[in-house]
Order: structure tokens, then C-alpha cells, then sequence
């Protein structure tokens, strides 16, 4: 699937490669790029939040740890302790070990899952980062007159000039197409 999407970028960059040079006669265009990667690993705050991040990952997870190594040990002492059990004391057990379990796979889940912890602290820390970018990438595009910036790496525009917003124009077309048709 990968491959079917990076074809279809390379279908997309072609094609406005093309659509773009085609208009190079009658006016021409300043295009940039950059490379996302080179610039994370090159600004100090991207690089601090990173670390942040990481740290909150292993103060979490080594709780995690801590609670799953907890529970291992009380496994092994009930399956020691089994045979002096009586059947509600071993219930009892099992059941204690059962929310133990339970407690500790949500506390995994809390910390992992989309939305979960680790997202709103990425979100927390990168937001304000790639905000900065994106206003430092407007302002570059106006003061330099871009018509666009292109991400390198993922292909995606970063900044077009306004005047090539067609957005109205193929909305006002489609209700023309669906009545028309």
C-alpha cells in the first residue's frame, strides 16, 4: 500500500509539475521546498520537546514496569502458596490478580492508545513548534513571493499563494454540474 502511495505523490507532483511549466510563458512561478527532517533535527526546541517526550515515555512506561514486576511476583507467590489455600481464598486471589492485570493493561492502554497520553503530550509540545514553522513558512512565502512550498519529504504544499485558490470556483462548478447534469 505504501508503494501505491508513494506512486500516486509522484503521479500528483508530475502532473502539477507539468500543469505549472505549462504556464511558465505567460508568467513564471517561484516554487521552494523543504526537507521537514533536516530542519527537526537542526532546531534546538524541536530537539528539546523530543526529549521531553522521551523522558515522560520511560518515566511512564518504567512505572509500568515497576506495577507489571509487582504482579509477576504476586503470580509466583499465589501458585506457591496454592496448596495452603482454601478454594474462596484462592477465588479471592485470582480475583485480586484478575484487577491487578486489568488495572495495569488500561494504565498500557491509557498511555499508548491514539488520543492517548503519550499523543497529548507529543501534541502538547510540538504544537507550539510547528506552529512557529508553518507562520514562519507564510511569512517567508509573502515576503519572498512563493506561489508554493513544497514538503519535500511527505509531498504535501506548505504554503500557496492565495490567487491560485481555485476552491470557489470548483464549488460554484460542481453545483453547476449536479444541476446541469
Amino acid at each position: 500500500m505504501f508503494g501505491i502511495k508513494k506512486a500516486i505523490l509522484y503521479f500528483f507532483f508530475v502532473s502539477l509539475f507539468l500543469f505549472i511549466s505549462s504556464f511558465s510563458a505567460y508568467a513564471q512561478m517561484k516554487i521552494g521546498y523543504i526537507r521537514p527532517k533536516y530542519i527537526f533535527d537542526n532546531y534546538d526546541p524541536y530537539q528539546e520537546a523530543q526529549k521531553k517526550i522521551q523522558e515522560f515515555q520511560k518515566i511512564e512506561m518504567d512505572k509500568i514496569q515497576v506495577e507489571s514486576e509487582d504482579l509477576r511476583k504476586k503470580l509466583e507467590d499465589a501458585q506457591k502458596t496454592a496448596l495452603l489455600m482454601s478454594e474462596e481464598m484462592k477465588a479471592q486471589k485470582q480475583q485480586e490478580l484478575a484487577k491487578q492485570n486489568e488495572a495495569l493493561e488500561r494504565a498500557y492502554d491509557e498511555l499508548t492508545r491514539p488520543g492517548g497520553l503519550l499523543d497529548i503530550k507529543n501534541e502538547e509540545l510540538l504544537e507550539p513548534i510547528i506552529n512557529d514553522i508553518n507562520e514562519v513558512l507564510k511569512r517567508i512565502g509573502d515576503n519572498e513571493s512563493y506561489d508554493y512550498i513544497f514538503d519535500a519529504e511527505m509531498g504535501g504544499v506548505l504554503f500557496a499563494d492565495e490567487k491560485y485558490d481555485i476552491s470557489e470556483y470548483v464549488l460554484e462548478e460542481i453545483k453547476k454540474g449536479i444541476s446541469s447534469q
